[in-house]
């Protein structure tokens, strides 16, 4: 297998997990272990296969695991959901020290206007046709709860193309 499908087959199977995990954020408020757990360990076949020096994968590794202590100093504080705290990390592991900054600045902007557009669906009342969907009106009510997992998934989809497994995918010819 060639570095490109490995990539390209890496890349889709990142991106199903990644909307995976704000989907459920969004519909349950949750997101369950085993998504940023795949998220984590498909990180290592993919650096191996794609021939990538040790060291640069253990400060991929280093960096998610740093972004999981922070994350959870903000669980523990009350700014953050666990799940949100370790899906952070997993796709952390990914951006590595590189994209690091340009992953957490995307997922900043993409909470704000998140956080915005929720606060100001909150504010309007709720149709009764979408009253009767379950999900919608834990949302529309869950006044105290942002679903974070949204932002943090739209902020790895933002910088897809530095990540450094997928900037090949991404450079044109």
């Amino acid at each position: 297998m060639d570095m490109t499908t490995i990539a390209t087959l890496s890349l889709l199977v990142f991106i199903l997990l990644v909307c995976w995990a704000a989907l459920n954020d969004l519909v349950r408020f949750e997101i369950p272990n085993a998504i940023p757990i795949a998220i984590a360990v498909l990180f290592v076949p993919t650096a191996l296969l794609l021939d990538w020096e040790l060291t640069v994968i253990l400060k991929h590794l280093a960096v998610g695991g740093g972004t999981l202590v922070l994350g959870f100093l903000l669980f523990m504080w009350g700014y953050f959901g666990g799940g949100d705290a370790k899906l952070l990390a997993a796709i952390n592991i990914w951006t590595g020290p590189d994209a690091m900054y340009a992953y957490f600045f995307f997922v900043a902007i993409a909470g704000g206007i998140f956080a915005l557009m929720l606060l100001g669906f909150r504010r309007l009342a709720l149709p009764n046709f979408l009253q009767q969907i379950a999900w919608v009106e834990r949302l529309h009510r869950g006044r105290k709860y942002i679903p974070y997992g949204v932002a943090i998934s739209s902020g790895a989809v933002a910088i897809l193309n530095q990540i450094p497994s997928f900037e090949l995918l991404f450079l044109v010819s």
